[in-house]
């Protein structure tokens, strides 16, 4: 850990915890599970290129597909498989929480229904 970058984090973790050595995170499946479902249980994926006109952002849009019904246990998968990632998103001033980050490409692994929009 970044003792200069997460030092007022850490302080204020260690205010709660028992043990003063080291801070582990951890999360219950539970937990994440209901975070996941209320957040992406459907969504929708877009592919596309950008550019700018006169300072003005376009986009065109490549494809679209709609995801649904989230499967849980491939997000379980893809942590254990290297294909998600923990990014630990904590630092001075503000604290952005814990982050999962995948692969670009990679969210319609995660859906049990996937459709082609575009």
């Amino acid at each position: 850990m970044d003792q200069k970058r997460h030092k007022l984090w850490s302080e204020n973790v260690s205010r709660y915890s028992r043990n003063t050595e080291k801070t582990l995170a951890y999360w219950d499946f539970d937990s994440i599970h209901k975070k996941c479902v209320g957040k992406i249980r459907n969504t929708i994926y877009v592919i596309a290129d950008s550019r700018k006109v006169k300072g003005q952002e376009e986009f065109n849009y490549e494809r679209i597909f709609l995801l649904e019904d989230f499967s849980f246990n491939n997000l379980l998968k893809g942590i254990l498989e290297g294909i998600i990632l923990i990014d630990f998103d904590a630092r001075t001033g503000h604290n952005h929480g814990t982050k999962f980050r995948l692969k670009q490409n990679n969210w319609l692994h995660f859906y049990t229904k996937v459709a082609e929009v575009i």
